[in-house]
C-alpha cells in the first residue's frame, strides 16, 4: 500500500543522529526559496545580536577600567553607550522572535537535498545561539563585577562625606591669632 499522497515519515541519518523527516508533497521552488530566505534572515539577525553582545561586553570591560581609575567622565560615556547598545539588542530581539517563530512554523523541508542544506544552516545557527548564550553570561558576569566595584566606590565616598560632616567647622573669623582685647586711647 504505497501512496505518495499520505503523510509518512522518512528516517534519515545525519551526523550519526536519526532525523525524522515528514514527507507530504513535493515542495515548490517558491516554498523552498521562502524557507531558505527566512533561515538566512534568522541567521543574519542572530549574527547581529552576537556582534552587539560582543560590543556590549567590550564597553563593560572598558567601564570597569574607568571605575578603577575613578574617571567619572568616562564612566558616564560608557553608561550612555551601554544604554544605546542595550536598546539595539532589544530592537533586534523583537525582530528575532517572530522570525524564529515563522521559521519553526514551516518545519522541515520536503526534499532530502534541501533538508541537508537547511540542516547545515541550523547547525550554524545553533552554534551562533550557543555563542550568544555564552556572551550573555559573560555580559551578566561583567555587569555584576562593575556594579560591585561601583558599590565599593560609593561606600568609600559616603564614608568620606560623613567624615567631612563630623569634622568641627571653623569660621573664617574664628582664629586664635586675632586679639581679644582692644586698647583705645584718646
Amino acid at each position: 500500500m504505497k501512496n505518495n499522497d499520505t503523510i509518512s515519515k522518512n528516517i534519515t541519518q545525519i551526523n550519526g543522529k536519526v532525523q525524522s523527516i515528514p514527507v507530504s508533497r513535493p515542495m515548490s521552488e517558491t516554498e523552498l526559496s521562502e524557507r531558505i530566505l527566512i533561515l538566512k534572515r534568522f541567521k543574519s539577525l542572530l549574527e547581529q545580536q552576537r556582534a552587539r553582545f560582543q560590543q556590549y561586553l567590550q564597553v563593560l570591560e572598558a567601564q570597569e577600567k574607568s571605575i578603577v581609575t575613578e574617571d567619572v567622565d568616562k564612566i558616564v560615556q560608557h553608561s550612555e553607550l551601554e544604554q544605546s547598545i542595550i536598546s539595539e539588542i532589544s530592537t533586534i530581539q523583537k525582530v528575532i522572535d517572530p522570525i524564529e517563530s515563522m521559521y519553526r512554523q514551516f518545519g522541515a523541508v520536503g526534499s532530502h537535498s534541501s533538508f541537508i542544506e537547511v540542516h547545515r544552516s541550523e547547525q550554524e545557527m545553533e552554534k551562533i545561539k550557543s555563542d550568544l548564550q555564552r556572551l550573555q553570561a559573560s555580559v551578566l558576569h561583567q555587569n555584576q563585577i562593575n556594579r560591585d566595584k561601583i558599590k565599593v566606590h560609593l561606600a568609600g565616598l559616603r564614608k568620606q562625606i560623613s567624615l567631612l560632616k563630623t569634622m568641627p567647622q571653623r569660621s573664617v573669623f574664628d582664629s586664635s591669632e586675632t586679639s581679644s582685647l582692644i586698647d583705645i586711647r584718646v
